[in-house]
Order: C-alpha cells, then structure tokens, then sequence
C-alpha cells in the first residue's frame, strides 16, 4: 500500500514538474524524476520528523505546507536572489 501511494504521489509531482518546466517556471536541465523523488523525501522526512511528538493534525500539516512552499519557493526574495547571484559571480 505504501509503495503504491509513493509511486502515485511522486507520478503526480513529476507531471507538476513537467508542467512548471514547459511554462517556463522551473529550470529545464533538471531530472524530473530525481526532483520529484527528492521532494517527496523531503516531505515524508518532515511529516515523519513533525508527527513524533503531541502536535495538533493542523500544526503538522501546517509545517509541512511550509516546508514545501520553502522547496519549490526558497527562502530568498527576488532581491536577495539577485544580490547572492551578483555576490557569486565576483567571488568567480
């Protein structure tokens, strides 16, 4: 049962990544199928690592929300991406 709802789940994200990448959003020299798995490791580890201890059901989904929002988002604003790139590029 496991391994099923993983394979659907990750079916999904791969199609979502798709999807981002013909729109132009996501990068196109990334390997789906890595990203996708990644992501949902990620988010099993969250909710694996959240759910141990006496959290309420909503406190649980609502750091896993915010754990996804930070993977496909990141935690920069526009301006700091610009200012880390422009930090990179100086330093090579």
């Amino acid at each position: 049962h496991k391994a099923y709802m993983r394979a659907a789940t990750e079916e999904i994200l791969v199609q979502f990544i798709r999807k981002g990448i013909n729109e132009g959003v996501f990068r196109k020299e990334i390997d789906v199928k890595i990203v996708a798995m990644v992501f949902l490791d990620i988010q099993y580890r969250l909710m694996e690592f959240v759910s141990k201890g006496e959290k309420p059901r909503e406190e649980i989904l609502r750091i896993g929300h915010q754990g996804m929002d930070i993977l496909v988002r990141g935690i920069l604003t526009e301006g700091g991406l610009l200012r880390l790139r422009e930090k990179m590029k100086n330093n090579i």
